[in-house]
């Protein structure tokens, strides 16, 4: 379960995310993991997007999927919360999307990427790998190979 609260309505203002996870014991359920404060995101007032995944044979996240524009430049940034112990947490980070074409750029400063995020079996048979694969033009025109990322227990890290 995630909640978000309001925290204002200018387009700075995010909410604050609130998450509880919880399991079916007989015909109740009981909280197994919960935090009061993830963190605010999102804009005028209102959550990023959100996207329960599977991260793992037993263990799912949610995906959430954050977007703004700052003078031109378009940026997506995307985060996973799951249970880590008795809490629930990001254990996840990333800037998945980058455009300077709305901006004043010109052709040899443009540039547009997206990277998409690919859950699978690795390295913690509990907990999926995250391979993400970078498609587009990046500042300075370099190239960005494939990054994997495996869970430690706590967070994941790129390998």
């Amino acid at each position: 379960v995630i909640h978000a609260k309001s925290t204002g309505e200018s387009h700075a203002s995010g909410a604050t995310l609130r998450g509880a996870g919880l399991v079916k014991q007989g015909s109740t359920w009981q909280v197994e993991s919960a935090t009061a404060n993830l963190g605010e995101s999102g804009s005028f007032g209102q959550p990023p997007e959100a996207q329960l995944i599977k991260i793992g044979p037993d263990q799912y996240g949610v995906l959430f999927k954050s977007s703004d524009t700052h003078f031109g430049i378009g940026e997506e940034n995307t985060f996973l919360v799951t249970a880590v112990g008795t809490k629930l947490k990001e254990v996840f980070s990333l800037k998945t999307s980058e455009d300077n074409s709305a901006s004043a750029c010109e052709a040899t400063d443009c540039y547009s990427y997206e990277t998409k995020l690919e859950f699978g079996p690795g390295r913690n048979p509990n907990y999926f790998d995250i391979k993400a694969v970078t498609k587009g033009s990046l500042p300075g025109g370099k190239k960005k190979k494939p990054q994997r990322f495996s869970f430690t227990g706590e967070q994941y890290k790129a390998r």
